[in-house]
């Protein structure tokens, strides 16, 4: 899933708002993920990015949503604002 390795390497490797073990389990759990992720509801796929977010280690780092074509579009915003789009 592109949106996944996008997340990975673009938000989760780039941002500061993870601690080294934070950042361990964010791609750990992008790894458990994206086998799944073509099988996941619209729903289901929004709540993993959101926990993506969630494991940043500040509480300023978040998902924003749109929709389009049926899948959740989403960028990433990090604590300084600067939005991570895919």
């Amino acid at each position: 899933m592109e949106d996944l390795d996008a997340t990975a390497t673009a938000y989760v490797m780039a941002s500061r708002a993870f601690s080294a073990s934070s950042r361990r389990v964010a791609l750990r759990y992008i790894d458990r993920i994206t086998p799944k992720a073509p099988g996941l509801s619209n729903e289901e796929y929004l709540l993993a990015l959101m926990r993506i977010a969630a494991l940043s280690v500040n509480s300023h780092d978040s998902l924003h949503t749109g929709k389009v074509g049926g899948r959740p579009r989403g960028f990433l915003c990090t604590s300084s604002g600067s939005p991570m789009n895919w």
